[in-house]
């Protein structure tokens, strides 16, 4: 449990250092070698759902101008540390890096401002 939470704090830390600005270093999720989910003023993520394999990241960034959020949906998450993720804002322009997840499932999120799973502005990252 220990090692859990210093290895999302160490997540944490780092996503804030790759992604923390608006300009990502200039590129966004690009800079970050990530793979790249957007948000957008359309109300959805793109793509809505993305497979990814172990050891891969996922680089979240809001190409609009409007604010957003990434939510974990907690009662359907694959592992424990999903659920205890705490929920991120993307501002316009601001991206937020997540590292790869602990093990093989289906991690939902919506955005707490436009909707929930499946009534709005969702998502989904299989990892497998």
């Amino acid at each position: 449990m220990r090692n859990t939470w210093f290895t999302w704090a160490l997540v944490a830390g780092t996503a804030l250092c790759a992604c923390g600005n608006p300009s990502g270093n200039g590129n966004g999720c690009a800079s970050t070698g990530a793979v790249t989910v957007k948000a957008s003023d359309a109300q959805n993520f793109n793509p809505q759902t993305l497979t990814i394999t172990h050891g891969q990241t996922v680089c979240w960034e809001n190409d609009g101008s409007l604010t957003h959020s990434i939510t974990p949906d907690l009662v359907i998450a694959a592992d424990s540390t999903w659920a205890a993720y705490p929920e991120q804002t993307l501002s316009p322009g601001l991206a937020v890096l997540i590292q790869a997840f602990g093990a093989s499932g289906d991690y939902y999120y919506h955005c707490k401002f436009h909707g929930a799973k499946q009534s709005g502005m969702y998502g989904v990252i299989q990892v497998r």
